[in-house]
């Protein structure tokens, strides 16, 4: 029986299995997970992680052992990808904590970025970017290694524009936001709810400034299409 099941001997009744929730807490699920994780040391990687099976075989692990409905939930817990399982994630994870940023911000750069290989697979492909955020501090961190990682990856890192949560007027944000016409907008912001935003920059999240940049861009040459929202 796998470690998160927590299903009865009933053949009539659904499985349940036992998953970590974002907030770190056990909850009850119709599926099984995605990731194994370990709860001491805050690592997740791939349910045939070779690293994690040989220490459950060695009688270790077990008390310890985790599971996640997927990637952003275990990172949204605060677990780091596994160095053997996920070396491309692990390379990608250690490169934006060499600077010993806060740890906040690291998790939020690697979602970020996690994201964006999602959408648009290997950065090598991408030519140049705009990245825009809020003035959240930790959106702003966010932001700042993001750049870093992608100026590091090749990607050509146009112009970084912050905006308030408020202001007389948005234009002169959305007049620098366009100028340089990349080739993808990137949008870090911080929301209030649990909505995910991280699509088109049509869905208006909890980000107030965002959502007056959005309505002042719909006047300029910006394409919706070509921009990738993130609520880190």
């Amino acid at each position: 029986m796998p470690a998160d099941h927590v299903g009865s001997s009933d053949p009539h009744r659904a499985p349940s299995y036992t998953l970590t929730g974002p907030d770190g807490r056990a909850h009850p699920s119709p599926t099984p997970g995605t990731y194994g994780g370990h709860r001491g040391g805050r690592v997740y990687g791939r349910l045939d992680c070779r690293s994690a099976l040989r220490a459950l075989a060695d009688g270790g692990y077990v008390a310890d052992r985790v599971f996640f409905a997927d990637e952003a939930t275990a990172l949204a817990a605060g677990y780091r990808p596994c160095g053997v399982c996920l070396p491309e994630h692990h390379a990608t994870w250690k490169s934006l904590r060499e600077d010993r940023s806060d740890p906040a911000a690291v998790r939020a750069a690697y979602t970020a970025t996690r994201r964006l290989q999602t959408r648009l697979g290997p950065f090598d492909q991408l030519g140049s970017v705009v990245v825009g955020h809020s003035r959240d501090k930790s959106v702003r961190d966010a932001a700042r290694l993001l750049c870093d990682h992608l100026a590091s990856r090749g990607v050509e890192v146009r112009d970084v524009v912050d905006w308030p949560d408020q202001a007389a007027s948005w234009l002169r944000h959305a007049t620098r936001f366009t100028a340089s016409a990349p080739d993808l907008w990137v949008v870090l912001i911080s929301t209030d709810n649990d909505d995910d935003c991280d699509d088109h920059s049509d869905d208006p999240g909890g980000d107030h400034g965002w959502m007056r940049m959005r309505q002042r861009l719909r006047d300029t040459d910006w394409e919706p299409d070509r921009t990738i929202v993130i609520d880190i």
